[in-house]
């Protein structure tokens, strides 16, 4: 975090609400930090920040905040209480483990590429005997031999906060990575690409937003040429029930316990953030 003349200036030419410490998040937007504007559930999640050090005692808030998607569009408000301890819901998926294998799997649809049953390669401390490798096949793709994916359709509400951990493995491909999607806006969020031969579990946070159908897809992806392939196992889908400490809620006045953004502009896009402003 820094302090810099560009964020003062920034501010005084939006006409942000609070001009101060700039926060730059663009390099971890990858499910590392997630917005909902929702005035009954308006909240903001940087897995980055500490955000005991913007704690207010008392009424009222000491602190403003201004967020910018890449446009220059933002959202402003006050920022209220720290999350605790992370609590999160039912699982979503089905057969997440990926230890079902005869039964289960059709619930995962498969629109380009091949899928095997993994029983050797297997994640560390996992309880599981398997996992699945996931392959680029150029003859049975119709899109060409980009990438290879797999995925689930989920029922969810909007405006909530979700926490999807995955396990994945690179083999020989060019990378892999996963990914949340509305289904009819086609907004998304997906996690970095991952390149490592080595097992990883990968947290990403999405909130819904805008959705008329009230569905997203969750996939798996592997990008490279035909024949390369990547690893999946344990991936997990949840309602975030009670936020954690990386989450703080976000009100539309400095003295009253109305949950809000002050300010939201038009056309501002919660899955582009780009860096936020904190002041007093």
């Amino acid at each position: 975090m820094i302090r810099s003349l560009f964020a003062v200036t920034l501010c005084f030419l939006l006409l942000s609400l609070c001009c101060g410490e700039e926060v730059r998040v663009t390099g971890r937007t990858g499910g590392k930090c997630a917005v909902s504007l929702s005035p009954e559930n308006a909240l903001l999640l940087d897995k980055d920040t500490d955000w005991s050090i913007y704690q207010s005692m008392s009424l009222p808030r000491k602190y403003c905040i201004s967020v910018f998607d890449g446009h220059g569009k933002k959202a402003a408000g006050y920022i209220g209480e720290q999350g605790a301890a992370e609590e999160l819901g039912a699982e979503f998926l089905t057969n997440g483990g990926m230890e079902n294998w005869k039964r289960d799997i059709l619930m995962w649809a498969l629109s380009r590429g091949k899928v095997s049953d993994e029983t050797i390669i297997l994640r560390p401390g996992t309880s599981g005997d398997h996992s699945v490798k996931c392959t680029i096949t150029n003859g049975e793709n119709p899109y060409g031999a980009s990438n290879a994916n797999m995925d689930q359709t989920l029922s969810v509400e909007n405006a909530i906060l979700y926490k999807m951990t995955t396990w994945m493995r690179n083999g020989n491909a060019e990378s892999v990575y996963a990914k949340m999607q509305n289904t009819d806006t086609g907004n998304s969020v997906a996690t970095p690409p991952y390149f490592s031969t080595d097992w990883e579990e990968i947290t990403a946070y999405f909130v819904p937003y805008r959705s008329s159908l009230h569905e997203i897809w969750i996939y798996f992806f592997v990008t490279g040429e035909d024949g390369k392939y990547g690893y999946v196992d344990d991936m997990s889908f949840k309602e975030v029930i009670v936020p954690g400490k990386n989450v703080v809620k976000i009100y539309q006045e400095r003295d009253s316990s109305n949950r809000g953004w002050e300010t939201i502009d038009a056309g501002f896009d919660p899955y582009k953030i780009s860096h936020y402003v904190i002041g007093e």
